[in-house]
């Protein structure tokens, strides 16, 4: 039985055509080119076109003009002619399945308000950089104290990177992100009493805010490759990425005028109610929990692309074959 295996971003296909000589397996790489291979043979690139070098018959008569030209697989006519009919191939493939890349189709909403949120994260992260300054001549801390202040935040962060990216696979990164915000906004705002309180409560403060921005990313990255179709992921993370120096320059530039207006406290206090305008556009997006199904692993096929795969693959097959008869024919003029 021959089979035409259709593998398209998606969705992979398995459909049986009507020949019972060979076996034909046809992969279209997305936005990249087509490959034919047959087992055992070679392939044969032609204008961004991967196609056999030669299609091999189980005998017969009728396959007496296939034969020939797999044994004069280099002539430029017979390559042209395997190129053309990968074209076809290409256009009956496009008319006879409809696959669609997996996604939330409100994915670019989504990724705009994430990188909000990520713009928020690292503001709250970066407005102690500037406010410990003051802090220091409030406190009299000295530039050993400032620092353990200033690194207690990343041992937090470091802590929640791998359990953030699990616990996003196992509820989904939306409640982890919505936990995350809540947690390090809660602390960045707790963070002028905690240092009023005394040095265990402003490390317990800086620790916990850590711990909080730490599932940020994994859980955007997360809600990424369950939402956004493949060919736009790289430009969702490279808005992500973007937010991240956003907020760390809006702390950068707005904490020192903050502090010269209200005082050192307001940093954190303005900074860590940020979250509260952010949360009523975050909590309505719809987020997609599950990753799209993968049909090439699990088995599974869908009954109406599988049969318009079906008649899609005859022609195909009568496709390659006038291609290879052709170029023969042609060899055999000249």
């Amino acid at each position: 039985m021959m089979v035409l295996s259709r593998v398209y971003g998606c969705q992979t296909v398995v459909a049986p055509l009507s020949q019972p000589s060979n076996k034909l397996a046809l992969t279209r790489l997305p936005d990249t080119h087509i490959r034919f291979s047959t087992p055992g043979m070679q392939t044969r690139h032609r204008h961004s076109l991967l196609v056999p070098a030669a299609v091999p018959s189980s005998g017969g008569g009728s396959n007496s003009s296939q034969q020939q030209t797999v044994s004069q697989p280099n002539t430029p006519n017979a390559g042209i002619s395997r190129v053309t009919a990968a074209k076809d191939v290409e256009e009956e493939l496009q008319a006879a399945v409809s696959c669609t890349e997996p996604g939330n189709k409100d994915w670019l909403p989504l990724v705009v308000v994430a990188a909000v949120g990520i713009v928020i994260c690292y503001a709250d992260r970066s407005n102690m950089s500037t406010a410990i300054l003051s802090m220091a001549d409030t406190y009299h801390w000295d530039k050993a104290y400032q620092g353990v202040i200033l690194s207690a935040f990343f041992a937090g962060y470091a802590a929640t990177q791998v359990l953030g990216g699990s616990l996003a696979d196992r509820y989904g990164g939306k409640v982890v992100l919505t936990v995350g915000v809540a947690l390090w906004s809660l602390f960045t705002v707790a963070t002028p009493g905690a240092a009023a309180a005394g040095t265990i409560p402003l490390l317990a403060a800086r620790v916990l805010l850590g711990i909080g921005e730490g599932v940020a990313f994994p859980s955007i990255h997360s809600i990424i490759a369950r939402n956004v179709p493949v060919s736009k992921r790289s430009t969702a993370v490279g808005i992500i990425t973007a937010a991240s120096y956003a907020g760390t320059a809006l702390a950068f530039g707005i904490s020192p005028l903050l502090i010269s207006k209200f005082g050192w406290q307001w940093v954190f206090y303005l900074f860590g109610a940020s979250a509260l305008l952010w949360l009523p556009f975050w909590v309505p997006l719809n987020v997609l929990k599950q990753l799209p199904a993968d049909p090439a692993a699990s088995g599974s096929q869908d009954p109406a692309a599988a049969a318009a795969a079906a008649g899609s693959a005859a022609a195909v097959a009568r496709g390659v074959g006038k291609g290879s008869k052709d170029g023969f024919q042609q060899q055999q003029q000249d």
